[in-house]
């Protein structure tokens, strides 16, 4: 029995996703930095902690096994009672003499109880819910276990580092953490005791024996390795990250490192917030991005440019070891850099296996390439803190670079469908059910404009990011306590004193942005080069242009002759905009100059 009244799915959809990303950025990120936290070695640390990724390697072998015991409400919940007491395990153990060994126990523990979670609550999704519903709760599950990485990884670590400051000892303060974390979990585990419904179609599968799954199962995996070029398929799923595998593991050690070891120096903190939070919401932004890029072209366009957004942003942590830099706002927006590109090329790696997936079993050939997936990371990882400490952080992102090319060079060799990977290939399921047509992502003028606002958002992030820190910063704190002590709520603080201050030193810039803007050529003709197609104008122009790439279209490739004349006319009216706009601009920046003056 599916539920198709939405607004009880509600009660535990989220909740249910929330609870599925948490122990995954327990086991892979904050272990990392409770570890280092501890003064256990990078080896080790890269060592054991990649060995957690076991459980996901071997996932999709057992998976079909959760039928045949019990029912998947069952398994969501004894996993969630076995994550909330591994995470008590933990707490328990960190002020232990046997630190290391018990927590690493509780953390296998923990992983393992975490994957066997992902399947039940996937098998209970399609179970409890219509496929309609299905389809409309996709977003809210992928953004409840976003916001669960969020949480852990930015967060809980913030957090871990302030009971760091107040209690003066690091054990007390990650053992707190994690002592929070498991009264959470367990609370979460009964909450969901009441919250998931009885559904009857949920038991296990009386009718099949172990034998007849196994068997099932095996052909599935026999189909899987009898794809055409399916040992190419496999060394490139393996080595596409074999870079990143390695900086994934090295990157927090690096930032919480000591100036003398070569490191950053950051606080936990600091950490939580630089790679914790910014960094989890631009690698989410690129994979957005990525989204929005492979619609219009499709993978095998993309894949290459993809591969080298993905890679080439490394590059920061070469500079960043270098010279290791103490402004965090610097670093913050390295690591933007580095964390988008990450997001937007990882897009193209999990669309090329859901490439290969394609077929009569394709939920169980995807699981599969999952696992080869979790190998590529674990294998690398294992390794690379002892190469860390070999050669120096320098030394070793100099290595990750090279270990790129690997990924890069068997693009060529792959084989790619050229029509597959659109968005609405995504989303076909939906449309068919809903008999919509599929959107025409740069073919409407609405879908179109949003593409453009979105992209060119996320380029002019960084920049703006940067300036409006530093010159927060640079407002002297006396106005503000001044204006506490006068009685001034934080709301009155930031519009009288604040938002003037920060225009005077950043108007100059948004000027500068809204001229660069306004003759934003680039962005326009590489993206939708001006389309759709206004029907009917009398003059070549679309729904995206802007005046200058429509001056363009006038004067070059118009499609009803070169008309210089028009495009000069235009050239002109925007020299007037521009001016007249800066000019109002530039005498509002001088009253705020003045203003600051007499402060």
């Amino acid at each position: 029995m599916c539920i198709r009244d939405r607004s009880k799915a509600w009660a535990w959809v989220p909740s249910l996703y929330f609870a599925e990303g948490l122990p995954y950025a327990f086991v892979m990120i904050v272990s990392v930095v409770l570890y280092k936290k501890l003064d256990i070695s990078n080896s080790e640390i890269a060592l054991y902690t990649s060995w957690l990724y076991l459980p996901w390697v071997i996932k999709p072998f057992w998976s079909p096994f959760i039928d045949l015991i019990k029912t998947k409400r069952y398994w969501i919940i004894l996993t969630q009672l076995i994550v909330g007491a591994s995470l008590a395990g933990i707490a328990f153990s960190i002020p232990t003499d046997s630190m290391l060994q018990y927590t690493l126990a509780f953390f296998w523990l923990m992983a393992f109880s975490s994957s066997t979670h992902d399947i039940a609550a996937d098998g209970f999704y399609m179970l409890g819910l219509s496929n309609h519903n299905q389809s409309w709760f996709i977003g809210i599950r992928n953004s409840f276990y976003r916001l669960a990485i969020l949480f852990s990884q930015g967060i809980l670590v913030i957090l871990a580092g302030q009971l760091e400051n107040f209690y003066g000892n690091v054990k007390i303060a990650w053992a707190t953490i994690f002592g929070i974390l498991s009264i959470m979990f367990l609370f979460l585990a009964f909450y969901h005791r009441w919250a998931l419904p009885l559904l009857q179609n949920d038991k296990n599968s009386q009718s099949k024996t172990a034998k007849i799954i196994g068997k099932k199962y095996l052909q599935v995996v026999r189909d899987f390795f009898g794809k055409p070029e399916i040992l190419l398929i496999i060394i490139f799923i393996l080595l596409y990250r074999f870079g990143e595998a390695q900086l994934v593991k090295i990157a927090p050690l690096f930032m919480l490192d000591s100036y003398e070891m070569g490191g950053l120096n950051l606080s936990t903190s600091e950490y939580g917030f630089i790679y914790g939070t910014l960094g989890v919401a631009m690698l989410t932004l690129g994979g957005i991005a990525g989204g929005f890029f492979i619609a219009r072209n499709g993978l095998r366009y993309w894949i290459v440019w993809m591969a080298l957004a993905m890679k080439l942003p490394d590059l920061v942590y070469v500079y960043m070891a270098y010279s290791q830099p103490s402004n965090l706002t610097l670093i913050s927006l390295f690591v933007s850099i580095e964390q988008f590109g990450y997001g937007f090329g990882f897009t193209a790696y999990l669309l090329y296996m859901m490439m290969v997936s394609e077929g009569e079993h394709k939920t169980a050939h995807y699981a599969i390439c999952t696992g080869i997936m979790a190998l590529g990371m674990m294998i690398p990882g294992m390794f690379s803190g002892s190469l860390q400490e070999s050669i120096g952080y320098l030394n070793f992102f100099y290595w990750v670079i090279f270990s790129t090319l690997p990924g890069l060079i068997l693009i060529k060799f792959i084989s790619i469908n050229p029509d597959f990977g659109l968005i609405n290939d995504w989303l076909d399921p939906i449309y068919q059910l809903l008999n919509i047509e599929p959107i025409r992502w740069f073919r409407t003028e609405a879908s179109s404009k949003a593409a453009v606002l979105l992209v060119n958002t996320w380029l002019g992030f960084p920049y703006m990011f940067l300036i409006v820190t530093g010159a927060l910063q640079s407002i002297p704190t006396e106005l503000i306590e001044a204006s506490k002590v006068d009685g001034a709520t934080a709301r009155q603080s930031f519009w009288r004193i604040t938002f003037p201050l920060l225009l005077v030193s950043i108007s100059p810039l948004l000027i500068g942005a809204f001229a660069y803007n306004f003759n934003n050529f680039t962005l326009i003709f590489l993206l939708t080069g001006g389309g759709p197609p206004l029907v009917g104008a009398d003059v070549s122009v679309g729904y995206t242009d802007i005046l200058i790439s429509f001056t363009y279209n006038l004067a070059v490739s118009g499609g009803r002759g070169v008309q210089f004349g028009l495009a000069a006319a235009v050239t002109t009216i925007i020299f007037f905009l521009v001016l007249i706009i800066s000019a109002i601009s530039f005498r509002y920046s001088k009253r705020l100059e003045r203003i600051y003056g007499n402060i």
